[in-house]
């Protein structure tokens, strides 16, 4: 049964679990979180586990088995994926699980409190920044995704996903939850964000900037628009980033710290 109580008082979860009790379905079974999505099941993740520490090569089997008992099997859920707060300064030793085909992550959780905003270093010319207002804006998003994770995830999986992640946004949005985001450089789209709230936090989506585009500072100018109206709602925005792309320095400099981090072990398929 859908728990709408479980906190795990660690803002780069808990604000995880905003969105698949919206969703879907969180529980709680012995050690676990459970998520599921089951409108969803490419939803990586999405469907997974959330364990309560960093898990050991010898756990592999055990855990294996405990996702496909309380999250599913293929051909439903093809994918595993465990995620957990990691110790400071954890260095987990995990070569059974790479050695098995899992992919290891391990993200900082930035957060924003009132009154540490800071402008941006410079603003960008005839940026526009607005709420999505129309379907072209979420097919552009649906374009600019697809290209982003292109070779990465099987194509229908990754289609599937997205059709499933605007529902899921649009329906936080008629909820009063929140908006979809996007900067517009004469009227094309150029960077996207979400931004949802529970209570008086709020937490950030999927920033992505076009390539072709990054580097001038919009993704800056984008976020600083976002979390100044965010904070007049929330006394506290998260971010969970993804380090690929120098994403972290950026927010930093808007003045997020970082102060936790969130790991993850996922086994997907192969692209097709």
């Amino acid at each position: 049964m859908q728990d709408d109580t479980i906190h795990l008082g660690h803002p780069g979860i808990d604000t995880s679990l905003m969105f698949i009790r919206f969703a879907g379905e969180v529980t709680r079974q012995g050690p676990y979180t459970v998520m599921r999505v089951p409108s969803n099941p490419d939803f990586y993740q999405g469907n997974a586990l959330v364990l309560p520490s960093c898990p050991q090569d010898d756990d592999r089997e055990r855990l294996e088995a405990d996702f496909a008992r309380l999250v599913g099997t293929p051909p439903t859920i093809a994918h595993r994926t465990f995620i957990w707060p990691p110790a400071p300064g954890e260095a987990p030793v995990l070569e059974g699980f790479l050695a098995a085909g899992y992919a290891y992550a391990s993200h900082p959780v930035l957060l924003l409190e009132r009154g540490s905003l800071r402008e941006p270093e410079h603003a960008v010319p005839g940026l526009e920044v607005r709420p999505f207002a129309s379907e072209q804006d979420w097919a552009d998003w649906r374009g600019m995704n697809l290209r982003e994770l292109a070779g990465l995830y099987p194509e229908a999986a990754q289609r599937a996903f997205l059709d499933e992640e605007q529902a899921l946004f649009m329906r936080l949005e008629a909820a009063g939850r929140g908006h979809w985001w996007g900067a517009f450089l004469d009227g094309r789209q150029v960077a996207h964000l979400g931004l949802y709230f529970e209570g008086k936090r709020g937490r950030f989506q999927a920033v992505l900037t076009d390539p072709d585009y990054r580097g001038r500072g919009i993704c800056s100018q984008l976020v600083h628009h976002v979390a100044r109206l965010g904070l007049e709602r929330a006394e506290q925005l998260v971010i969970v980033a993804d380090e690929t792309h120098g994403a972290g320095r950026v927010y930093q400099k808007l003045g997020f710290m970082p102060r936790l981090r969130v790991a993850q072990l996922m086994w997907a398929p192969p692209a097709d």
